[in-house]
């Protein structure tokens, strides 16, 4: 790749300033990545040391399962969990060729999910959001608590109004 393949690429106005005065640094920066991105393809997730400082690591959060994974978990079909998908009972997002990826909490046990997700997922629509939203904690009028907590403990109504809420733009 040559420095003249840079050029071609969509950056903001920053990005292009430094690319015009840091040639030799955008190439190896651009280089470095897509060799990571090829190493995260074929299964490996080593980072070079230079990309490091632009990696945010995951803090002990919620655990994403496979597909796999979960129907292992629910004891049910691949095919029963593509169909709780599209009806919005089990969330789930595609984030590469590589299929689904599932939070875990949700599951309950066999062929157990916890209730008031799809009513969630109908408000906020993006399913990635709607776990952002279920996994953080939310104020709520008597508590600060985690609204996939409320909705393990039947609070759908507290859930579903705070996801309004969150949903909601200032006019």
């Amino acid at each position: 790749m040559g420095e003249n393949a840079l050029q071609g690429l969509r950056l903001s106005e920053a990005g292009k300033r430094y690319l015009d005065k840091h040639p030799g640094r955008a190439h190896r920066i651009a280089s470095e990545a897509i060799e990571a991105e090829a190493r995260r393809e074929a299964g490996t997730n080593e980072i070079p040391e230079t990309l490091r400082p632009f990696v945010r690591e995951r803090e002990d959060g919620p655990e994403i399962i496979s597909l796999s994974e979960a129907s292992r978990r629910l004891s049910v079909t691949r095919t029963t969990l593509y169909d709780w998908v599209r009806k919005r009972r089990l969330l789930a997002w595609k984030t590469s060729k590589r299929g689904l990826k599932i939070p875990a909490e949700q599951i309950l046990g066999p062929e157990r999910i916890v209730d008031g997700i799809d009513q969630v997922w109908a408000i906020l629509v993006d399913p990635e959001l709607v776990w952002v939203f279920l996994s953080e904690e939310q104020p709520f009028e008597d508590e600060v608590a985690r609204p996939i907590d409320k909705l393990k403990a039947g609070q759908i109504d507290d859930v579903v109004g705070a996801a309004r809420a969150y949903g909601s733009t200032p006019a």
